[in-house]
């Protein structure tokens, strides 16, 4: 009997007390249910709303947003401009001598004869592959090299252009020997920006053919010694070998051998000067900063990254001529033939060369 009151106890307090509160609640939730939907919506909205707010104020803050006096402004202004000049005059040097680098390099890269190739020795045609993959990766690492090397004699040129403009706006008088003085150290003549800018010469005449002669073609005839010119390639087989042949390349590679010359090899003399003295330190400081920051890993990756580029677009056009829908596999002797033919200079080069012999 008591084991029954005591059961029933529980079922009334269940049903009427618990009951009656989940009941109360479920009402309660239903009268209230468009309040707490915008509670729990705003929470996240306010703490989202508030953090991006701080962040706000934090850039604004950072970067001073709308409270840049007429100084600051004309700062900035003359860094943007400064910096669109540099990226001008480097593209415009770029296009000038690209066709003088290109020259070169096919000087460099020189194709087998006519006549050779109608030997029919595979060693010739061997050759001539490795001319055709020396040729493309020399002037992809030539035109990064060249490019990146430029930026940076153009950014050391104008931060010393931006260094002389700023200390010139804090003085009033722009006649003062305080002033003189101040600009003295770091005022770089334009015959000795000139002179700086000329050592790229140095690239062109010697360097890449040193880049080509003791880098590159090396490593091409190595990886081309083991290929069969009868087996059939595909076009990714032969985008999987200039992946192979590009990273045998630039291990442990060091740019700077090739853009400038050593010391006492030219390095800083300046010709023509009647403050030779003077003119030759800020020269020979110029030439030194430059090397120092091309032999960092930073250039290095920068080169890396624009030949990447360089790479990826010859290579899809030159494979884009030779390999289609239709001939999706070629033998290797063929590649070296489409290739041939396929060259500006030399577009008569094929005629009547018959690779039958190497199939």
């Amino acid at each position: 009997m008591e084991q029954l009151s005591v059961s029933s106890g529980r079922e009334v307090v269940k049903k009427y007390v618990v009951g009656s509160v989940y009941e109360r609640a479920k009402i309660w939730v239903y009268q209230h249910k468009l309040g707490l939907f915008l509670v729990m919506t705003g929470i996240p909205l306010i703490t989202t709303g508030t953090f991006c707010y701080v962040m706000y104020r934090k850039m604004k803050s950072y970067l001073n947003f709308g409270d840049f006096d007429p100084e600051k402004q004309d700062l900035i202004m003359n860094i943007q401009s400064y910096f669109d000049n540099s990226q001008q005059t480097c593209r415009n040097t770029l296009y000038c001598v690209v066709g003088g680098t290109n020259q070169k390099i096919k000087k460099y890269t020189e194709f087998p004869s006519r006549e050779q190739l109608h030997v029919r020795d595979p060693a010739v045609w061997k050759r001539l592959l490795v001319k055709v993959f020396t040729r493309l990766l020399s002037s992809c690492y030539t035109t990064s090299l060249l490019s990146c090397f430029l930026q940076v004699q153009m950014v050391l040129i104008i931060r010393y252009k931006f260094l002389t403009f700023y200390i010139q706006k804090q003085y009033s008088n722009p006649n003062s020997n305080e002033l003189e003085l101040s600009l003295s150290d770091i005022t770089i003549k334009e015959d000795i920006q000139e002179q700086f800018l000329s050592h790229t010469n140095f690239f062109l005449e010697q360097g890449i053919q040193g880049l080509i002669e003791f880098k590159i073609e090396p490593v091409v005839q190595q990886y081309c010694e083991g290929i069969v010119l009868n087996s059939f390639v595909e076009a990714q087989d032969v985008l999987e070998m200039i992946k192979q042949i590009r990273s045998n390349i630039e291990r442990n590679i060091r740019f700077e051998q090739f853009l400038l010359p050593g010391e006492g090899d030219g390095f800083g003399v300046v010709e023509g000067s009647s403050e030779q003295g003077e003119d030759q330190a800020k020269l020979h400081l110029l030439l030194s900063e430059t090397r120092n920051y091309i032999e960092t890993e930073r250039f290095v990756e920068a080169v890396k990254a624009c030949v990447d580029i360089n790479v990826n677009h010859s290579s899809r056009l030159w494979l884009e001529g030779i390999f289609g829908e239709k001939t999706p596999k070629l033998p290797w002797a063929r590649v070296a033939s489409l290739s041939l033919a396929a060259d500006a200079d030399r577009s008569n080069t094929t005629e009547g060369v018959n690779i039958d012999g190497m199939l």
